[in-house]
């Protein structure tokens, strides 16, 4: 279910039972195999600070946690602050022995849900980096690109590509630092992806990554991949080299006022 389909059912089930609406938490785009998530934060702090909550209503308790300690410590913490917890679509799930023990069961079952899918998420991940294509978020200079059958790669990105391309060239001769790589390259053009220049630690990365060089480093694991390459692996080797060779990335600017 969405979240605005779940605030429907959690409204309608709240205005059929006499409930008053005080607060809508929603935890878009997070996890619920965390407690760390603002809106659940949030939600604890109210109902521990305003003694009036009555309950607490949710859509089914997989949407409050995924993870069945978590589960419990979320139900302690409202038991506690005297608040019921309350599912629309779990009605068996009171105050009662029966009701409890049912309530820990299907927690126990969301999470054993989530494990599996993250099984079968680690899985597919290791199948791609077997085939030969990253599995993840492409390095700077590259995209993610699905293709028409679905398949995911990873390709050159026009506006970034020839601009770290060229930053790995000047920073093999020697002449150049990190630091005033990044700063020309921004002249260029080069922007990270909230517009701003790229950061000394991430152009430091960027010029030690290998997967510029066509080699993915993944989990403990190491493979060619099938990714077109910005520089060889020799020239890979020579930019450590010379890393080495100046302290690895010590930046000796001197700034004056």
């Amino acid at each position: 279910y969405s979240l605005e389909t779940q605030e429907k059912y959690c409204r309608e089930f709240a205005k059929n039972n006499g409930y008053k609406v005080v607060g809508v938490y929603h935890d878009k785009g997070k996890s619920g195999t965390t407690l760390d998530r603002p809106a659940l934060k949030d939600l604890l702090s109210k109902v521990q600070e305003d003694k009036s909550i009555g309950a607490v209503i949710v859509q089914e308790t997989d949407r409050l946690a995924r993870n069945t300690k978590d589960h419990l410590t979320i139900r302690a913490l409202l038991q506690k602050a005297g608040v019921k917890l309350i599912s629309v679509a779990q009605p068996m799930l009171d105050d009662s022995p029966e009701g409890r023990m049912i309530d820990t069961i299907i927690a126990s079952v969301n999470q054993f849900q989530s494990d599996i899918n993250s099984r079968k998420t680690k899985k597919g991940l290791q199948e791609k980096f077997n085939s030969g294509w990253w599995p993840g978020w492409a390095p700077l200079g590259y995209l993610n690109k699905t293709l028409g059958n679905k398949q995911k790669i990873i390709v050159p990105d026009p506006k970034r590509w020839h601009l770290i391309r060229t930053g790995l060239k000047m920073y093999l001769t020697g002449n150049y630092s990190a630091d005033e790589i990044a700063d020309i390259l921004y002249e260029k053009g080069l922007r990270s992806k909230t517009g701003k220049r790229i950061c000394n630690s991430i152009m430091i990365n960027t010029l030690k990554n290998p997967f510029y060089a066509g080699i993915m480093r993944w989990n403990g694991q190491e493979r060619k991949g099938k990714h077109k390459a910005m520089i060889s692996l020799r020239e890979h080797k020579r930019i450590l080299e010379i890393m080495d060779a100046h302290n690895f990335h010590a930046c000796r600017r001197r700034k004056h006022k």
